[in-house]
């Protein structure tokens, strides 16, 4: 193998590092906007009439059932970002040791972690959940 082969590798790194940076600045806006929101939704989903005690257990499950939503998610997400970087890191391992034994590259490939995918599957299980508590909350404060 000759230098060049491996000269024309080093774009791929380079664009692997770009997407990497903007996956972490996509992650902090995300932060952003579930910090901004989340107030939002609990102030005017409280409602001060309801005195029965089944209600508001069903409300603070249904704000929990969020919460973990919006904790799941966000670790999640924070993989999602961290994805690049992990795909990056291993492209560049490949590459040093295609490099010290003058090969040419082998495929590079990176799994999802296992904490990720049971982040997504709790966060949407947890956010279809806090729905159905929500609309549950809603039905049972207008019969009240």
């Amino acid at each position: 193998m000759d230098e060049t082969y491996y000269r024309s590798q080093l774009p791929k790194m380079e664009d692997l590092t770009n997407e990497s940076a903007g996956k972490q600045e996509s992650f902090f806006q995300q932060i952003l906007i579930v910090s901004s929101g989340i107030p939002g939704i609990l102030v005017s989903l409280h409602s001060s009439q309801s005195k029965d005690l089944c209600i508001r257990l069903v409300f603070a499950f249904a704000i929990l059932l969020l919460a973990l939503c919006v904790l799941t998610a966000l670790i999640a997400v924070y993989d999602h970002s961290r994805f690049s970087e992990r795909i990056r890191q291993a492209f560049r391992t490949e590459y040093q040791n295609a490099m010290i034994i003058h090969r040419r590259l082998n495929v590079v490939t990176v799994d999802k972690k296992r904490r990720t995918l049971l982040c997504e599957k709790t966060s949407l299980l947890s956010l279809i959940s806090s729905l159905v508590l929500l609309s549950t909350y809603t039905i049972m404060t207008l019969f009240n």
